[in-house]
């Protein structure tokens, strides 16, 4: 080790990047020096391919704000059981222990709701990826919550049978970074894609695949801009959870209860937006019918 010591900074730290996470481990016990160089390595994207392994991190950063803070991407979608494990309010603390996290995959976290997502925004500022597939639990006030995010650039909300154009409009009010976004399986409409088309200039993906209430998906893959893929077939038939209508009107009403008494669509990132802008529940009425659905004026 004394002649490895001898080399320069960085030279050692391209061998640190090329050690396993088990070998880095090792050499965070070996000396201050190495320990140095190796453990923002080991924590800045953990992998957590056992649950054991995700109970151990999870103990670690909780215990410690300095290891917490070394956390860059935090990838669930590997860790066993999480769907009956790994409860919300687990969930919450252990995000609020990360704060510099640039990405998050909550794949399958199927005891996550709509709480998750607002810590998301509460605690990492820096967040620029979200995975939110198959939390069916969060409705359109988790997505909503996302747009406080001033980094966001890729979300996916696939197979979030609670989703629903209201989230949608929102994050293209608020949201201008979007690259790409995956709405595949919930329930958006044609208009509230259009909106996305023409207000996320950046936007280079979006996935509307098992979108049921789209009416005309051949008409609008064409409509969208230049640049923009538009998937379609990432999912079976069948594939994602669907709601009933009772429950789906229940949502919207739900949905409309977020516009406050003053008419403005009510969120964090609205209330904080650097231009103090809001969005007027009167356009989005105007534009979606008074229970959510697209208008009947079309």
């Amino acid at each position: 080790m004394s002649n490895l010591n001898a080399l320069p900074q960085e030279l050692l730290l391209l061998i640190s990047n090329c050690l396993e996470p088990a070998e880095l481990a090792a050499v965070c016990r070996t000396c201050i020096r190495w320990r140095a160089l190796a453990l923002p390595l080991l924590y800045n994207e953990p992998v957590l391919d056992r649950w054991s392994t995700f109970a151990k991190f999870e103990a670690a950063v909780l215990a410690s704000a300095a290891l917490g803070s070394l956390v860059r991407h935090l990838d669930l979608c590997s860790v066993p059981h999480r769907w009956d494990k790994l409860s919300q309010a687990r969930a919450d603390s252990l995000i609020r222990a990360c704060p510099n996290l640039l990405s998050i995959d909550l794949e399958l976290c199927s005891s996550v709701g709509n709480s998750t997502p607002t810590t998301i925004a509460a605690s990492c500022k820096r967040i620029q990826s979200v995975t939110l597939t198959q939390c069916a639990k969060i409705t359109d006030a988790g997505i909503v919550a996302l747009g406080a995010c001033p980094e966001l650039r890729f979300l996916d909300a696939s197979r979030l049978p609670r989703v629903t154009d209201l989230s949608i409009v929102h994050l293209c009010t608020v949201a201008p970074r979007l690259e790409s976004l995956n709405i595949a399986a919930t329930r958006v409409t044609d208009k509230a894609v259009r909106l996305a088309f023409q207000k996320l200039l950046k936007l280079k993906y979006v996935d509307l695949s098992a979108c049921y209430n789209i009416e005309d998906v051949d008409a609008l893959v064409a409509s969208a801009p230049e640049g923009v893929e538009t998937v379609t077939d990432s999912l079976e038939p069948g594939a994602a959870e669907w709601i009933g209508e009772d429950e789906a009107d229940a949502l919207a009403e739900q949905g409309l209860e977020a516009f406050g008494p003053d008419g403005q669509l009510w969120s964090v990132a609205a209330a904080s937006a650097s231009n103090g802008d809001t969005f007027p529940i009167s356009d989005y009425l105007l534009e979606f019918g008074s229970n959510g659905s697209p208008s009947s004026t079309d």
